[in-house]
């Protein structure tokens, strides 16, 4: 089937739904809050720390049809966690799905990580999806949704590649959260799961082959 065969089929899958995609001004987030547009979202909220690229994607959404919210966010930080949130029930009155795209990936040893960068990892892949998981389900019971939740994974959870230990770690407690919060809100309807969608083309990928393993610009032929 065509990609436009394919878009068509499903242009109206979220009609009249609300959601929230984190680590969405670049790469596979901006691509996951793009494709909600092409099926129907009423409201998507997108976030990060660039406004420009933001702005730039809240544009390219609004343009395919659907409504977009872009909320200034670090997601190291407690509050602009909960703030994403807040804006989303704020202007949109609902949360139907909530899809945690970011993630930090900066290399480190048993030996060479430092508690700097161990904090960061497991703040923004562990505690971040908390967070917005905890938010985000209170209004789903609240308006009574029949809501979703996707996290997303990695393989680093599964392996044991010495050079990413903090971030192998944070995966992997992100994905016992996941089968925890899956089992605590079923009875409310409220459907969580995770993916593991394997190593992905970015910008964010292009940017550590370069800088952490002597990539050139054909890194991704090479491998």
């Amino acid at each position: 089937m065509s990609n436009q065969k394919y878009l068509l089929n499903t242009k109206n899958q979220f009609e009249d739904k609300v959601v929230i995609v984190t680590g969405s001004t670049q790469g596979s987030g901006a691509e996951t809050a793009k494709l909600f547009a092409y099926r129907g979202a009423k409201g998507i909220t997108i976030c990060g720390r660039s406004e420009d690229q933001g702005n730039e994607i809240k544009k390219e959404i609004e343009t395919i049809g659907s409504e977009c919210l872009y909320v200034k966010a670090d997601l190291f930080e407690v509050d602009d966690c909960r703030n994403i949130v807040a804006q989303t029930d704020k202007t949109f009155g609902n949360v139907d799905c909530l899809v945690n795209v970011a993630g930090f990936t900066e290399r480190g040893t048993i030996l060479s990580t430092t508690i700097d960068n161990y904090d960061k990892n497991f703040n923004i892949n562990t505690r971040a999806p908390f967070i917005l998981m905890q938010d985000s389900i209170k209004i789903m019971i609240r308006e009574k949704t029949k809501g979703t939740i996707v996290n997303i994974l990695s393989m680093a959870m599964h392996s044991g590649m010495s050079f990413i230990s903090a971030y192998s770690g944070s995966k992997a407690a992100l994905a016992t959260i996941t089968k925890n919060v899956a089992n605590a809100v079923s009875g409310h309807h409220i459907r969580v799961n995770a993916l593991n969608i394997g190593w992905t083309d970015t910008p964010g990928e292009d940017k550590i082959q370069k800088k952490f393993h002597e990539g050139g610009e054909d890194w991704l032929q090479q491998a």
